[in-house]
C-alpha cells in the first residue's frame, strides 16, 4: 500500500487564501450590519420608551392643571414639587448617580 502526498501548486495556494481573505471581509461586514441593526433596535426601543415616559408626564400635567383649577401659579408649583420628587426618587434609586455627574456634596 502506497501513499501519495498531494502537494498544493502556488495559484492553488493563492486561490484558497483570496477566498479565505474575501470569506473573512464578507463575515467582517455581516458582522458590523448585525451590529448597526442592533444599535438601531436598541435605538427604537429606547425613542419608544421616552415617548411613553413624556406621554404620562403630559398627563400628569394635565391632571395638575385640572386639580388646581388651571391657576398658572399654582400648577407651575405643583410641577416643580414634581420635578424635585421625581429627582429624589431617581437619586434614591441610583445612589452613584452625583458622582458621575461629578456633584459633590448632593443629598438624595
Amino acid at each position: 500500500m502506497t501513499y501519495k502526498l498531494f502537494i498544493p501548486s502556488a495559484s492553488l495556494m493563492k486561490t484558497a487564501q483570496s477566498t479565505l481573505q474575501m470569506l473573512a471581509m464578507i463575515a467582517g461586514f455581516v458582522a458590523i450590519v448585525a451590529a448597526l441593526a442592533g444599535a438601531f433596535y436598541v435605538l427604537t426601543w429606547a425613542c419608544g420608551v421616552l415617548v411613553i415616559f413624556i406621554h404620562a408626564f403630559a398627563d400628569v400635567c394635565h391632571t395638575a392643571i385640572d386639580a388646581t383649577g388651571g391657576n398658572p401659579a399654582v400648577w407651575l408649583s405643583v410641577l416643580i414639587f414634581s420635578f424635585i420628587i421625581g429627582i429624589k426618587i431617581v437619586l434614591a434609586f441610583f445612589p452613584s448617580l452625583p458622582s458621575f455627574f461629578r456633584v459633590s456634596g448632593a443629598r438624595a
